[in-house]
Protein backbone atom coordinates (compact mmCIF):
# COMPACT_ATOMS: atom_id res chain seq x y z
CA UNK A 1 0.00 0.00 0.00
CA UNK A 2 1.10 3.34 -0.65
CA UNK A 3 2.32 5.71 2.43
CA UNK A 4 0.56 8.55 3.63
CA UNK A 5 1.90 11.27 5.80
CA UNK A 6 -0.26 13.13 7.93
CA UNK A 7 0.56 16.29 9.89
CA UNK A 8 -2.15 16.63 12.57
CA UNK A 9 -3.09 19.33 14.08
CA UNK A 10 -3.36 17.94 16.94
CA UNK A 11 0.00 18.15 19.02
CA UNK A 12 1.41 16.67 21.98
CA UNK A 13 1.43 19.87 23.67
CA UNK A 14 -0.26 18.72 26.92
CA UNK A 15 2.74 16.09 27.53
CA UNK A 16 5.40 16.82 30.48
CA UNK A 17 8.97 17.88 29.46
CA UNK A 18 10.49 15.10 31.44
CA UNK A 19 8.84 12.80 28.56
CA UNK A 20 11.30 15.28 25.85
CA UNK A 21 12.54 18.51 25.60
CA UNK A 22 10.68 21.01 25.86
CA UNK A 23 10.57 22.09 22.44
CA UNK A 24 9.46 19.06 21.29
CA UNK A 25 5.64 20.36 22.84
CA UNK A 26 5.81 23.17 19.66
CA UNK A 27 6.48 20.45 17.17
CA UNK A 28 3.61 19.53 14.64
CA UNK A 29 3.28 15.34 15.06
CA UNK A 30 3.87 13.60 11.72
CA UNK A 31 2.52 10.20 11.43
CA UNK A 32 3.63 8.33 8.24
CA UNK A 33 1.60 4.60 8.14
CA UNK A 34 -0.22 2.65 5.44
CA UNK A 35 -3.46 3.02 6.69
CA UNK A 36 -4.73 5.90 8.96
CA UNK A 37 -8.33 6.83 10.50
CA UNK A 38 -8.63 10.19 12.13
CA UNK A 39 -11.76 10.36 14.26
CA UNK A 40 -12.32 14.14 15.91
CA UNK A 41 -15.65 13.10 17.27
CA UNK A 42 -14.05 10.90 19.93
CA UNK A 43 -10.66 12.13 19.90
CA UNK A 44 -9.19 8.69 18.33
CA UNK A 45 -6.36 8.30 15.80
CA UNK A 46 -5.54 5.16 14.81
CA UNK A 47 -2.86 4.14 12.62
CA UNK A 48 -1.84 0.74 10.77
CA UNK A 49 0.87 -0.98 8.70
CA UNK A 50 4.86 0.43 9.43
CA UNK A 51 4.19 3.57 11.70
CA UNK A 52 6.43 6.11 12.14
CA UNK A 53 5.34 8.93 14.68
CA UNK A 54 7.33 11.93 15.05
CA UNK A 55 7.63 15.00 16.84
CA UNK A 56 10.83 17.10 17.72
CA UNK A 57 12.91 14.47 19.41
CA UNK A 58 10.23 12.06 19.97
CA UNK A 59 10.36 8.88 17.59
CA UNK A 60 7.95 6.12 18.20
CA UNK A 61 7.47 3.18 15.35
CA UNK A 62 5.52 0.18 15.56
CA UNK A 63 3.06 -1.61 13.37
CA UNK A 64 0.07 0.12 15.17
CA UNK A 65 0.00 3.28 16.75
CA UNK A 66 -3.55 4.86 18.83
CA UNK A 67 -4.12 8.02 20.12
CA UNK A 68 -6.48 8.72 22.03
CA UNK A 69 -6.85 12.63 23.47
CA UNK A 70 -9.69 14.15 25.54
CA UNK A 71 -12.29 16.13 23.57
CA UNK A 72 -12.85 17.93 26.65
CA UNK A 73 -9.32 18.83 27.87
CA UNK A 74 -7.52 18.97 24.56
CA UNK A 75 -4.91 17.19 25.87
CA UNK A 76 -3.63 13.51 25.11
CA UNK A 77 -4.82 10.57 27.31
CA UNK A 78 -3.14 7.97 25.86
CA UNK A 79 -0.84 6.53 23.13
CA UNK A 80 -0.55 2.99 23.01
CA UNK A 81 2.40 1.37 20.18
CA UNK A 82 1.70 -2.24 18.98
CA UNK A 83 4.08 -4.48 16.90
CA UNK A 84 6.74 -7.44 17.19
CA UNK A 85 9.04 -4.52 18.63
CA UNK A 86 7.41 -1.49 19.32
CA UNK A 87 9.76 1.03 19.80
CA UNK A 88 9.82 4.96 21.44
CA UNK A 89 12.71 7.29 21.50
CA UNK A 90 13.28 10.47 23.11
CA UNK A 91 16.07 12.89 23.79
CA UNK A 92 15.09 13.84 28.15
CA UNK A 93 17.14 16.89 27.66
CA UNK A 94 20.13 18.48 25.75
CA UNK A 95 22.62 17.65 28.93
CA UNK A 96 21.75 13.54 28.90
CA UNK A 97 22.09 10.91 26.53
CA UNK A 98 18.69 9.41 24.17
CA UNK A 99 16.03 7.07 25.79
CA UNK A 100 15.56 4.09 23.80
CA UNK A 101 12.54 1.59 24.99
CA UNK A 102 10.96 -1.41 23.12
CA UNK A 103 8.97 -4.20 23.89
CA UNK A 104 5.80 -5.35 22.23
CA UNK A 105 3.66 -3.27 23.87
CA UNK A 106 3.83 0.77 24.72
CA UNK A 107 1.33 2.66 26.87
CA UNK A 108 2.05 5.92 27.37
CA UNK A 109 -0.21 7.61 30.10
CA UNK A 110 0.89 11.34 30.09
CA UNK A 111 -1.18 12.92 32.37
CA UNK A 112 0.18 10.51 35.01
CA UNK A 113 3.85 10.65 33.59
CA UNK A 114 3.86 6.85 32.89
CA UNK A 115 5.55 4.60 30.60
CA UNK A 116 4.87 1.03 30.45
CA UNK A 117 6.31 -1.42 28.32
CA UNK A 118 5.33 -5.02 28.00
CA UNK A 119 6.58 -8.39 26.26
CA UNK A 120 10.84 -8.42 25.95
CA UNK A 121 10.17 -5.10 27.46
CA UNK A 122 14.02 -2.57 27.53
CA UNK A 123 14.70 0.49 28.24
CA UNK A 124 17.98 2.20 27.58
CA UNK A 125 20.20 5.29 28.20
CA UNK A 126 23.55 5.24 26.98
CA UNK A 127 25.30 1.81 28.28
CA UNK A 128 22.33 1.34 31.25
CA UNK A 129 20.06 -1.10 30.49
CA UNK A 130 16.68 -2.46 31.76
CA UNK A 131 15.15 -5.63 30.48
CA UNK A 132 12.38 -7.85 31.77
CA UNK A 133 8.65 -8.94 31.05
CA UNK A 134 7.55 -5.63 31.85
CA UNK A 135 8.82 -2.25 32.29
CA UNK A 136 6.82 0.78 33.81
CA UNK A 137 9.07 4.33 33.84
CA UNK A 138 8.19 7.51 35.71
CA UNK A 139 8.76 10.23 33.45
CA UNK A 140 8.50 13.10 35.40
CA UNK A 141 10.52 11.24 38.59
CA UNK A 142 12.96 8.82 36.50
CA UNK A 143 12.04 6.12 38.69
CA UNK A 144 12.10 2.66 36.30
CA UNK A 145 10.23 -0.34 38.17
CA UNK A 146 10.14 -3.83 36.23
CA UNK A 147 8.93 -6.54 38.40
CA UNK A 148 9.47 -10.26 38.29
CA UNK A 149 6.41 -12.38 36.08
CA UNK A 150 5.63 -15.59 35.49
CA UNK A 151 9.36 -16.33 36.63
CA UNK A 152 11.22 -14.60 34.64
CA UNK A 153 13.37 -11.71 36.19
CA UNK A 154 14.53 -8.00 35.18
CA UNK A 155 18.12 -7.84 34.40
CA UNK A 156 20.03 -4.65 34.46
CA UNK A 157 23.20 -3.00 33.84
CA UNK A 158 24.00 0.17 35.19
CA UNK A 159 27.07 1.51 34.59
CA UNK A 160 29.77 3.81 37.04
CA UNK A 161 29.08 7.27 36.69
CA UNK A 162 33.17 7.47 36.23
CA UNK A 163 33.09 4.26 33.75
CA UNK A 164 30.39 6.30 31.62
CA UNK A 165 32.20 9.58 31.85
CA UNK A 166 35.59 7.73 30.60
CA UNK A 167 34.36 6.15 27.90
CA UNK A 168 34.77 8.03 24.11
CA UNK A 169 31.55 8.21 22.21
CA UNK A 170 30.92 6.09 19.64
CA UNK A 171 32.18 6.88 15.95
CA UNK A 172 30.99 6.95 12.71
CA UNK A 173 33.47 4.21 12.16
CA UNK A 174 32.94 2.14 14.97
CA UNK A 175 29.20 1.87 14.38
CA UNK A 176 29.15 0.66 11.05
Amino acid sequence: MKKRVFSLAIVWSCIHAGWALPSDNQQPLQVQSDEATLNYKTGIGSYQGNVIAIEGSRRLTGSEITLYRNNQTKQLDQVIVLGHLAHYQFLPDLSQKEVYAAGEKIVFLPQQHQLTITGDAMISQGSNIFKGPQITYNTETSVIHAPSILGVRPSMVIEPVDQLEKKPAPTQESAS
